[in-house]
């Protein structure tokens, strides 16, 4: 067993991480055991000893929340072996590099390297105002300093969404930009220019304002090229060879030219992300209101004739297919007001229309089997015009490149709408969390001989991601061709171990309707509440939680969630239970992330 294996799961650790800095659907937490869950309720010897419920009529949030805490299970999954000179010979070497750090804004500086001057202050208050940066130099005022050093990229390793374009799907980049970083003094009011030193760390209040943080996403792809021409050391022949990338960025400063145009934006039935969220796009266009699209939101799923699935606050629903014919008869069901609509739809409809326009359905194939009937819906649910200066998961939004005519649009702007101020700066993105601190290296030396210690200041703004974040490299590839010489040092094998991944022997999702309580042999995570998880409901007295959606709205909330933990059930043949759900599929979403972080803990012992 290699430590190659350990690093796949410090890589899987990763991944949990990245996914627990999502942006989270934005309810509370109104009861919360997850603190409470020892890790043997979760596996055995490496092995499973849970199985995950969820329900036939689960949103697809709670099957996304499922499959969350599906994959953090996976970090758990191992054993350990001590490590023995018979085994010794099997390890490589896996090292990390830490790139926690993103990069530094130069704030001021009276350092000679950067001024051609000797420092001449000798207390704080001495430093002088013309050694703010001003993008190019420490020459200019605070005022000069706030105007010219932004707006700042913040994310040198770009996130991506993901758009898709006819029948084809392209990865585009998250561009998150500090359009503006001010200084705050003791009172709250911006820092006064006349005090023409800046800040000391011990008092510093930094202030990103309200609609200064943003998120800048293209929506036109170019074909990138580069070609090189290599001379032969020996021989003296030349070789030409091309590379291509897609890209939504520049990458000129790579050696890339861009050859032509890949996707010019995006249109009426394509698909793009915002954010949490995935809109098909219905309509583009502008009015006495503004730049707007008619979007909903987006997802596919087989449904068995005279079943259902839940889109949303919206109930699909598969009344009938005609086996000759492969007609379908389609219910769609409001779950908040209750209204509903059948329609009649062939294996070729599309777009079709239900409720007023809140829902449209496409069928993308019919399967008639002998036993089995099902339909593969594409369904586009709470459909909604978007202007410039709505919200999106709390987000400001400002389409780009609208073309009315052609209805095309060429990417959006996404404003954080709350001022983010305090003396470390954390910035929450849907998908990486940043903080930035003030950083002040100060030296004193006495230049002038008089007994007195100048001082020599250089500040800057450090930006970090708020967790550590490595890159690991595993050294018998990198050390291929070489021969590692220990010397003298004698290397001892003493309490190290080897990690060895259990994969399950079966699956560990089950659907409620498969579950016989008496039947039970494992513990249960139930995803869902007793709405929508048979298994949920029939639990409901032993887990202490109402059985109907009333109830819950009443004792928890609309939009939050619970995790409830009961070690012994009796109900289950004496075995544990954890319940993940929420009033609705927001508090189930909340719910669900808290547990993956408990997992993520768990892990790390």
């Amino acid at each position: 067993m290699k430590v190659k294996k350990i690093a796949a799961l410090a890589v899987g650790a990763a991944m949990i991480g990245a996914t627990l800095g999502m942006a989270s659907a934005g309810g509370t937490l109104v009861k919360d055991d997850s603190a409470n869950i020892p890790k043997d309720f979760f596996v055995k010897n490496g092995e499973p000893n849970v199985k995950i419920v969820i329900g036939t009529q689960a949103a697809a949030q709670d099957v996304a929340g499922a499959a969350d805490i599906a994959v953090a299970l996976g970090s758990l999954l191992y054993t350990e072996k001590e490590v023995t000179e018979a085994t010794l010979k099997d390890l490589s070497v896996v090292v990390k590099k830490d790139v926690t750090h993103v990069g530094d804004i130069p704030v001021y500086s009276n350092y000679y390297k950067y001024t051609d001057t000797t420092p001449t202050a000798e207390k704080w208050e001495e430093l002088t105002e013309n050694y703010w940066y001003n993008g190019a130099a420490y020459s200019t005022d605070y005022s000069g300093w706030v105007s010219n050093n932004f707006p700042y990229d913040l994310a040198t390793v770009s996130q991506q969404a993901e758009i898709d374009v006819g029948k084809n799907s392209y990865k585009v980049a998250w561009n998150f930009v500090i359009d503006k970083i001010r200084f705050l003094d003791d009172k709250g009011k911006e820092w006064n220019v006349s005090h023409d030193y800046p800040p000391t760390s011990g008092k510093v209040i930094m202030d990103i304002p309200k609609n200064a943080f943003k998120i800048v996403m293209h929506y036109v792809v170019y074909n990138w090229t580069k070609t090189e021409t290599k001379t032969d050391d020996v021989w003296g022949t030349t070789e030409t060879k091309s590379e291509w990338k897609l890209s939504d960025m520049n990458l000129t400063s790579d050696g890339y030219t861009a050859s032509d145009v890949v996707v010019d934006g995006v249109g009426v039935g394509d698909t793009i992300q915002v954010i949490d969220k995935k809109f098909n796009i219905i309509d583009i266009g502008t009015d006495n209101d503004g730049d707007f699209i008619k979007a909903g939101e987006t997802a596919e799923a087989w449904i068995l004739s005279n079943s259902s699935k839940t889109f949303g606050d919206y109930q699909v629903s598969i009344v009938d297919i005609d086996m000759i014919s492969k007609e379908i008869l389609v219910e769609v069901k409001n779950l908040k007001t209750g209204e509903s609509e059948q329609n009649v739809l062939s294996d070729t409809s599309a777009n079709v229309p239900f409720l007023n326009d809140q829902v449209e359905i496409t069928v993308e194939g019919v399967f008639t089997g002998l036993n089995i009937l099902k339909a593969k819906l594409k369904v586009v649910y709470n459909i909604q015009k978007i202007y410039d200066g709505d919200k999106i998961s709390g987000w400001v939004v400002d389409w780009t490149g609208v073309n009315a005519t052609a209805k095309t649009l060429k990417g959006v702007v996404l404003e954080y709408p709350n001022e983010i101020k305090g003396s470390v700066l954390n910035i929450n993105t849907p998908s990486l969390k940043y903080k930035i601190s003030y950083k002040v290296d100060k030296e004193t030396k006495d230049v002038d001989d008089d007994d007195v210690n100048e001082l020599a200041v250089d500040i800057y703004l450090s930006v970090d991601y708020a967790e550590p974040k490595y890159k690991y490299y595993d050294l018998s590839d990198v050390l291929e061709d070489y021969t590692v010489d220990l010397g003298k040092t004698k290397a001892t094998i003493e309490g190290i171990k080897t990690v060895e991944i259990v994969p399950p022997a079966s699956p560990i999702t089950e659907l409620d309707v498969n579950v016989k309580l008496s039947d039970v042999d494992s513990n249960l995570i139930l995803v869902g509440g007793p709405v929508v998880n048979k298994v949920t409901e029939a639990l409901a007295d032993a887990l202490g939680v109402p059985k109907d959606y009333n109830g819950w709205k009443s004792e928890i909330g609309e939009g939050n969630g619970v995790i409830v933990y009961k070690a012994e059930c009796g109900d289950i043949n004496g075995y544990g239970v954890v319940l993940v759900a929420g009033t609705d599929r927001d508090g189930t979403q909340v719910a669900a992330e808290a547990l993956m972080a408990r997992i993520a803990e768990l892990a790390k012992e």
